[in-house]
Order: structure tokens, then C-alpha cells, then sequence
């Protein structure tokens, strides 16, 4: 079977843009205007989302010109590890990248604002997007689902018979502790 390789472009979601990741196929997203100069007040957020729910996603930091400031105040870009701006935060950014970096997703998705104020700016980013097989659960078919639960199930007796058995057991020794007292009484 060949490999889907393409993109989905869901629209907004609350106003942001919604981008799915198939296979390991390099998409790229950039704010307005890129590599032109951003303009003030401007905000933008993106959701990336892997195809497949067990998949992960890699964000390469391409380019970063953002104006820069105290606790990036003015300007900023924010990463998210998860689907919205609750997630954890992977990276916050202002300023000029001079290195690219890459930022994995723990699931399958990553969450993305950008937000800039009314002074100064620069070119905005570049970042590259793609989603990666974990191979957790993807391939596995029922049979293989049933065989490992089989072998969990037959654990799970096995501790149960043999606790009966160690009880069974002392309940025996005790008996023969019981039968000597009284011989040698």
C-alpha cells in the first residue's frame, strides 16, 4: 500500500489555522507577510495535528526575526506541546535565531502563537512541520491484541493459583504442627 502523503487545510479553529501532518512529509508554516516585516498588533496561531492519533510531531526552527525585549513582552512566538495554549510550553521566543533547533511533540500535536505589539518587528519565522510513526499500537492487529492479552490474563492466574497454593500450604504445615504437639503431648 503507497504512503499518503499530502495536507489538510481545516480552516480556522477559533480563529487560528488548523494544518494536519501526514506520513513524514516537510510542511512549512510562517507568519503573514514572511520574509517581509510583520505588522504591529498582529496575531496569528497555528494547531498541527499528526493523521494518525499515536503519531509524533518534529517542528526544525528554521528562521526566527523577532523583535526582541525583557521576557519577550513586546513580541514573541510560543510552541506548545499539546493542542491548544494550556499545553506545556516547549519554547518561548523573541529575537534573531542563530541556530536552527528541532522541538518534538510528545503527542500528537503542537500548538503555535505568534503575537507582536506596536513597535518594531521583524521578518517573523519560518518553521518546518512534520509528523513521525511512534509504532506504539499502529501495526498491531487484533490477533496481536488478543495474544497479549492471553498471556496477561495467564499471569494473572498463574499469581492467583499459586497464592492458593502457598496458602494451602501453611494451612498443611500448620495441621502437621498441630498433629506433632499432640504425639509429643
Amino acid at each position: 500500500v503507497g504512503a499518503v502523503v499530502c495536507e489538510i487545510r481545516l480552516g480556522a479553529e477559533n480563529g487560528c489555522h488548523v494544518v494536519t501532518a501526514f506520513n513524514r512529509q516537510i510542511k512549512e508554516i510562517h507568519t503573514e507577510g514572511y520574509p517581509e516585516a510583520y505588522a504591529s498588533y498582529h496575531t496569528e496561531c497555528w494547531k498541527i495535528q499528526a493523521f494518525h492519533k499515536y503519531d509524533v510531531l518534529n517542528i526544525s526552527l528554521v528562521d526566527i526575526d523577532i523583535e526582541e525585549s525583557v521576557d519577550c513582552m513586546k513580541d514573541r512566538v510560543v510552541i506548545y506541546d499539546g493542542p491548544d495554549s494550556e499545553s506545556p510550553v516547549l519554547y518561548d521566543f523573541c529575537g534573531l535565531l542563530d541556530h536552527s533547533g528541532i522541538l518534538q511533540s510528545t503527542g500528537a500535536y503542537m500548538f503555535i502563537t505568534f503575537m507582536s505589539d506596536s513597535d518594531g518587528s521583524g521578518r517573523g519565522f519560518s518553521i518546518q512541520y512534520q509528523s513521525h510513526e511512534t509504532g506504539l499500537q499502529r501495526y498491531s492487529s487484533s490477533k496481536t491484541r488478543n495474544n497479549i492479552l492471553i498471556v496477561l490474563i495467564s499471569f494473572a492466574s498463574f499469581s492467583v493459583v499459586m497464592g492458593l497454593c502457598m496458602a494451602c500450604m501453611e494451612t498443611q504445615e500448620e495441621k502437621n504442627e498441630e498433629k506433632k504437639k499432640e504425639i509429643g503431648a
